[in-house]
Formats: C-alpha cells, sequence, structure tokens
C-alpha cells in the first residue's frame, strides 16, 4: 500500500471515529433542572418508576430522578473528554449537529397567545386555529415552530422576552390604539383519544405571562 493510500486510510479511520462519538446516544442539550422540572418530564419518571416498582423495585419518581441526574452527569463529563480533540474537526467541517430525535412525546404541551389593551379591556389578536390570525404567516411557518416551542420552556426565558419585545415592536404598527401587548402560554396535557372522542374540554393552566408598552417604531422587517 502507498503512503498515499495510507494517509486516505487513516483520515477516514478518524473520521469514522469521530462521527461514531458524536452520534453515541447522550443527554447532550438536556442537561437543565429546569427542563427536568418541565411536568412532561416529571411525567416520565412517574411512569418509568411504576414500570420499576411492578419489576419489584422499590423505586419513588424523587429518587429516580436523583438517580438519572448523577448518572446523566457522569455520562455528559466523560464524553465531553472524549470528544473534546475532535470539536475543531466538528466546527470547520460542519459536523457539529446536535439535534436529535424526540425521547418522549411532549405530554404537556403551551398554546401561545397574545393580547393587546385597548380602551381599559384585552383583546384577543392571536390564538391558533381561531379567527384572530395576527402574525400567523410568521407564528405558524414551519421554520419558526421550533423557536416557538423553545420560547415556552423556562430555559429559554431570555429568547422568549426578546420575541416579545419584537412583537411589541409589530403591534405598534398594526394597531395603533394598542398601550400593552400581552403573551402567554397555556399549558394543558395532551388529551387522550377517549377524551378527544367524548369531546372532553381541555383544562390547563397559564405561565411565563409577559407585558410589555406597545413600542411604536418603523417596522420590523
Amino acid at each position: 500500500m502507498s503512503w498515499g493510500s495510507q494517509a486516505r486510510a487513516l483520515l477516514v479511520g478518524l473520521h469514522l471515529l469521530a462521527i461514531g462519538l458524536k452520534a453515541l446516544p447522550a443527554p447532550e442539550g438536556a442537561m437543565a433542572k429546569k427542563d427536568w422540572a418541565h411536568p412532561t418530564v416529571q411525567a416520565e419518571f412517574k411512569q418509568w418508576s411504576q414500570q420499576l416498582n411492578h419489576l419489584g423495585l422499590d423505586t419513588k419518581p424523587q429518587q429516580l430522578e436523583a438517580q438519572l441526574w448523577t448518572l446523566a452527569t457522569r455520562v455528559t463529563g466523560v464524553r465531553n473528554q472524549m470528544l473534546r480533540p475532535f470539536r475543531p474537526y466538528y466546527h470547520y467541517f460542519g459536523a457539529d449537529q446536535n439535534w436529535r430525535l424526540f425521547v418522549a412525546p411532549h405530554m404537556f404541551p403551551s398554546r401561545l397567545e397574545i393580547d393587546i389593551l385597548e380602551d381599559q379591556d384585552w383583546k384577543p389578536i392571536y390564538r391558533v386555529h381561531s379567527e384572530h390570525k395576527w402574525m400567523q404567516p410568521l407564528l405558524e411557518n414551519g421554520r419558526f415552530r421550533p423557536a416557538i416551542l423553545r420560547y415556552s420552556w423556562q430555559r429559554y426565558k431570555g429568547a422568549n422576552n426578546q420575541f416579545v419585545l419584537y412583537l411589541s415592536k409589530q403591534v405598534g404598527i398594526d394597531y395603533p390604539d394598542a398601550k400593552q401587548i400581552r403573551v402567554r402560554w397555556w399549558r394543558y396535557k395532551l388529551p387522550s383519544h377517549t377524551d378527544i372522542l367524548n369531546d372532553i374540554s381541555l383544562k390547563g393552566t397559564y405561565h411565563s405571562t409577559l407585558q410589555y408598552p406597545v413600542l411604536y417604531s418603523q417596522k420590523v422587517p
């Protein structure tokens, strides 16, 4: 084998090693206590603890969460050490893809609601699947939906604030009589097929409510 062939084989081997290590399952991007406190995640701990109890392993949801947090922290630490030599390679050759498949259904989703204050009354201007369609081309665009999902999580509180400030400028253009904008999220438990067939009303609670004075400026592109 020539020197060139050996060099190519070495480079291919290093590439496969780098990509293989990067592709190993890991909780990367999910190591935040705020995320673990979300009702969807807590429901997973409860369900898995029940399954373990059926198998004869006495485990409470809080105990299972603590053990998994310790394990995930250790796994993440070891993985980061293994990937450190390859970080420049991932960055410069476009191999740093951290998007992962969903690990569980989102059982407690949140719906975005936008209202404005006019004449001392709150007026709805955006609701999904309703006649209130302000900013619908943006808010329901397929490319923007991942951002909407993130804004409803506490980890992205700062990004959600910036999002509401952007909306306050747009409201100032489209609703010149508006004094305030209110953006909030309505969290509910995903209905079962039986609930849907029986037309059971959804029950939920509001969270992450933000109210800002309407900002009047030139239209934001």
